[in-house]
């Protein structure tokens, strides 16, 4: 490759100039992936257009556009790969100071939102981490758990009863995936009287589409099942009394 290339790189000279020699500059956290696209591309005989980061000697780091293309050398009965690198490291930054723009002004606005809430509301991450949550969230947690929820700690850790904490695992993990969830469960220590809730879980997406998280609200219908139960109960005692009156008429 040319001098300016590898200056771009971070390389003094082009000496060197394999492929492998050229990875070795690519940050760690990259490499992999870069190494896999071009070497899919010598394969597959295809274009590509990757972006990456370069360490640098004084400890910094460089962003730089690859974009390129393999191909067959009649001539010489050979591929080559054919590219361009750029510099963009100062749209890197810009596009880094815009994002934490936004992310702050989401955060803000969630924050009132969730404010203003009288359901239960939480947010977790990928990783099932409390992003964000109400004030009624918390007062559930702490009557049913008797626990006082952080944000940044795993959801999971609070759940004391393993059923439960297994269950709504395997719900996030749906909503990772896309999926939006309604469900009505019990939740509370085991042991103890356990409170019904009505449950939805819908994903949270990033502006690429992409699922970052999961927020879920939930309301108590505890009384609303007492009631539905009680219904029922009264029900299957009439009915008996139906069935015992008609009995006893027919004898």
């Amino acid at each position: 490759y040319s001098m300016l290339f590898a200056n771009i790189i971070g390389q003094s000279d082009k000496s060197s100039g394999s492929l492998s020699s050229f990875l070795e500059c690519i940050a760690m956290d990259d490499r992999g992936r870069v190494a896999r696209i071009l070497e899919d591309s010598v394969l597959c005989g295809g274009s590509f257009d990757i972006e990456c980061r370069i360490d640098q000697t004084d400890g910094g780091v460089k962003w730089i556009q690859l974009a390129g293309k393999v191909r067959d050398s009649v001539v010489e009965r050979r591929r080559t790969m054919d590219g361009i690198a750029i510099d963009i490291t100062d749209k890197k930054r810009a596009e880094s100071v815009r994002n934490s723009r936004m992310i702050r002004q989401q955060q803000r606005l969630m924050g009132e939102m969730i404010g203003c809430l009288d359901a239960p509301f939480f947010l977790v991450d990928l990783d099932f981490r409390l992003v964000t949550f109400n004030r009624n969230f918390a007062d559930a947690m702490r009557f049913m758990f008797d626990i006082d929820v952080e944000l940044g700690c795993n959801l999971l850790q609070y759940i004391s009863v393993e059923k439960d904490r297994e269950k709504i695992e395997r719900h996030l993990k749906q909503v990772f995936n896309g999926e939006v969830l309604v469900k009505e469960d019990y939740a509370g220590k085991e042991g103890e009287q356990r409170s019904s809730f009505e449950i939805v879980h819908y994903p949270v997406q990033h502006e690429d589409g992409k699922i970052i998280g999961a927020a879920t609200f939930f309301r108590d219908i505890t009384a609303r099942k007492k009631m539905e139960e009680e219904l029922q109960s009264s029900e299957k005692r009439y009915r008996q009394l139906i069935e015992d009156t008609n009995l006893i008429i027919i004898q």
